[in-house]
C-alpha cells in the first residue's frame, strides 16, 4: 500500500487544502488539487473495471484544463476518442472554492460534503438508487436492477448491511451507480452541478472523497469532520482503521477479510 499527503497552505483567500490517498490492491483512486488566480480546487477519481478510462483521466493536465469553460466537453470527447470503453469507467468529482461561493460538479458517487461553522450544510446527491431523476432515467432506459448489499456503519463498533443495486447497462457494464464516465458513454454525457453561496463572516470546510471513506462513515462523524484542525490524512486514517477493525454485526463479531478494504482518497479545504 502507498499513501501521500499534499499540503497547500498558501492558497489564495487563505485556503488550506490537503489531499491524502491510500491505495489497496485495486489502486484505482486518484486525487489532485491546486489553485488558480480565482479559486482553489480538488478533483477526485474512483476507477472501476479496466483502467482504460482511469489512466486517460489521470494523464490529463488538470491544472490547465480545470480552467477551461468547455471542461465537460473536453472530458467526454476525450473518453470517446479512446474507442471502446466497455467495462472501463470512473467517477469524477470536482469542487472549486472561490472567495464568495463553492462550485461542485460530479459524475458518480465520490461524495462532496460542505460544513459551515461546524454544521453540515450540503451533501452531494450521489448518482445511485436514492437520486430521483437518475432512477427516472433508469426506468426510461429500461435498465435491469440487481439487488445487492453494501456496508452501513451504525456507530464506532456496530455495522449493518444496506440494500443497494447494480444496474445492468450491458453484459460487461453492470454498475453499482446510475451514472459513470466511460462504458462507451452508455449512462449519458452530463455533469451534475451545484453552487453554494458563502457568508463572508463564516468559516467553511469542504470534504470530497471516494466511497472508501463514505462506506466507513456514519452521521456522528460530522462532529469530527467539520473541525478545521481535522485534516485529510486524519480522516483517511479513521477510514483505514475501520476497514480493518472488528465489528458487531447483529450480535456477532466480524471483520472485513484481509484485502477487501477499498482504496481511499480524501481532500479537504478550510476557508
Amino acid at each position: 500500500m502507498s499513501s501521500f499527503v499534499n499540503d497547500n497552505t498558501n492558497n489564495m483567500h487563505h485556503l488550506n487544502i490537503e489531499t491524502a490517498c491510500q491505495q489497496s490492491s485495486s489502486k484505482q483512486d486518484y486525487i489532485i488539487s491546486g489553485k488558480t488566480e480565482k479559486y482553489g480546487w480538488i478533483l477526485v477519481l474512483d476507477g472501476h473495471g479496466q483502467n482504460i478510462v482511469l489512466d486517460h483521466l489521470k494523464s490529463l493536465n488538470w491544472p490547465e484544463i480545470i480552467e477551461k469553460e468547455d471542461l465537460e466537453t473536453i472530458i467526454f470527447e476525450g473518453i470517446q476518442h479512446l474507442g471502446n470503453t466497455e467495462n472501463s469507467g470512473s467517477t469524477l468529482s470536482i469542487v472549486k472554492i472561490y472567495s464568495d461561493h463553492i462550485e461542485c460538479c460530479w459524475v458518480g458517487d465520490s461524495t462532496i460534503k460542505i460544513y459551515c461553522e461546524n454544521n453540515l450544510v450540503y451533501t452531494m446527491q450521489n448518482h445511485d438508487q436514492h437520486h430521483v431523476k437518475e432512477m427516472q432515467k433508469i426506468e426510461r432506459m429500461k435498465i435491469e436492477k440487481k439487488t445487492s448489499w453494501s456496508p452501513q456503519v451504525l456507530s464506532q463498533t456496530d455495522i449493518s448491511m444496506n440494500l443497494s443495486y447494480y444496474f445492468n447497462f450491458g453484459p460487461k457494464d453492470v454498475l453499482n451507480m446510475t451514472h459513470s464516465l466511460g462504458h462507451n458513454n452508455i449512462t449519458g454525457r452530463y455533469f451534475e452541478k451545484q453552487m453554494l453561496t458563502m457568508d463572508p463572516n463564516k468559516k467553511y470546510k469542504v470534504i470530497v472523497a471516494t466511497d472508501g471513506l463514505w462506506d466507513m462513515y456514519y452521521s456522528e462523524d460530522d462532529n469530527l469532520f467539520c473541525k478545521p484542525e481535522i485534516s485529510a490524512s486524519n480522516i483517511l486514517d479513521l477510514a483505514k482503521t475501520r476497514w480493518k477493525q472488528e465489528w458487531n454485526y447483529q450480535g456477532s463479531i466480524t471483520r472485513f477479510p484481509d484485502g477487501n478494504e477499498d482504496d481511499i482518497a480524501v481532500g479537504t479545504c478550510v476557508v
